[in-house]
């Protein structure tokens, strides 16, 4: 595993090579498609694009070594497995890229849905969800999210985009 810097990143997916986006479809946050194919358990809202394949993330529908690059932007949080997940990510591409929120990123707060706490050093830990902690992650998302003022500026502090990217190898 290595850390990487968004320039790094940014300078993979120029590559002429083929790249399998994973986890650029629905949810609360708009679609950002990043690959050549992409793929995700929820269907995009509004025109489903022409490269889209619904698929888990632990059963990609693809030949082994199908990709030159996998990238996996704020997925493994919401996955039952981020081992399996990362083991089919390395079957199909020979370079993967993973996101994850640090530990002071807002969204990582104001997500419900994500079944593990991301700790640094790539390291997952199981999201102990109560319902006081799912209201209060549900309350903090309508807060960041709307068009108040309040909201605006949080979304442009640099808690709102503060991710770590990774490059991972099959020797995890």
């Amino acid at each position: 595993m290595k850390r990487l810097r968004e320039g790094d990143v940014r300078r993979l997916l120029d590559s002429n090579h083929p790249v399998l986006d994973v986890g650029s479809g629905g949810g609360i946050f708009p679609s950002v498609p990043r690959g050549d194919v992409c793929v995700d358990i929820d269907t995009p809202a509004g025109k489903v694009p022409d490269d889209f394949i619904r698929s888990d993330a632990s059963h990609l529908p693809f030949r082994s070594g199908t990709f030159s690059l996998v990238t996996a932007f704020n997925v493994l949080e919401h996955v039952e497995s981020p081992r399996r997940c990362i083991e089919e990510f390395l079957r199909v591409g020979s370079k993967v890229v993973c996101r994850q929120d640090k530990l002071i990123h807002i969204p990582m707060w104001a997500t419900p849905e994500h079944l593990w706490l991301q700790l640094p050093g790539f390291r997952f830990l199981p999201f102990p969800r109560t319902r006081l902690g799912i209201r209060i992650s549900l309350w903090l998302r309508l807060l960041v999210l709307g068009n108040t003022r309040f909201a605006v500026l949080v979304r442009r502090l640099p808690l709102w985009r503060n991710w770590e990217y990774y490059q991972l190898s099959p020797d995890i």
